[in-house]
């Protein structure tokens, strides 16, 4: 009887729980990660690429509208100098120029959500700098682009001097082999998105606020005399 016991306590320690307990099997604290760590990490690096491509398409709509009042620029540059004529006259009769306020608000919001735009649509350069706790002991597996060195020259012709700086075989050495340094990358690339997508979000809002702000003044300007 009593070794019947020790032998359930010894399969109950190495098999997996009852389908009611999730069916996790009991591994060491020390153990590799499973498949399931390894497809969370890897699903929510998806997850966060597909949400900040959405976060460009907003931001590439908001562009053309941003760059919509350049195609009356003619009409803006002779309405403004009409104001500040006025404003200036108003200031030399001791008189405050208050319609000129409204032109500098649509001036300086158009400036700030032109800048947020843009900025939030152009490439984040080297999000690992803000990474914590990583160190930079191999090539980074999802973007290595350590291994080319383009120039300025390569902006007009595709240079047969622009080489790889390893080869095909010292590459295949960086390549994590362990499941631990695998979910090491994955970890480290989903913390990259995350900056990315935060600055992105931050860029777009603010982008968003800025146009509203410079919307309302630009109808302000067309309403008040």
């Amino acid at each position: 009887m009593l070794n019947l016991a020790k032998t359930f306590l010894h399969n109950l320690t190495i098999r997996s729980f009852p389908e009611d307990w999730g069916e996790a099997e009991i591994r060491p604290q020390n153990s590799e990660p499973g498949e399931e760590q390894l497809r969370l990490i890897s699903q929510s690096i998806n997850d966060v690429q597909g949400s900040i491509g959405v976060v460009d398409g907003k931001l590439k709509f908001l562009a053309v509208f941003q760059v919509a009042p350049l195609a009356r620029i003619d009409d803006l540059i002779i309405f403004f100098e009409l104001r500040f004529e006025t404003a200036a006259h108003q200031l030399a009769t001791n008189q405050i120029p208050w319609q000129l306020l409204p032109v500098l608000i649509f001036l300086v919001f158009w400036f700030l959500g032109i800048l947020c735009t843009f900025s939030g649509i152009s490439a984040i350069s080297d999000p690992s700098r803000h990474i914590k706790g990583w160190k930079k002991t191999t090539l980074t597996q999802f973007f290595p682009g350590e291994l080319f060195s383009p120039n300025i020259l390569d902006l007009l012709i595709d240079r047969p001097s622009l080489s790889s700086s390893i080869g095909v075989e010292e590459y295949m050495k960086t390549v994590p082999k362990k499941r631990i340094d695998i979910l090491q990358i994955l970890c480290f690339e989903r913390m990259k998105l995350a900056y990315i997508f935060s600055m992105k979000i931050l860029r777009q809002q603010k982008a968003f606020f800025f146009t509203i702000m410079w919307g309302l003044a630009g109808a302000s300007l067309i309403i008040v005399p």
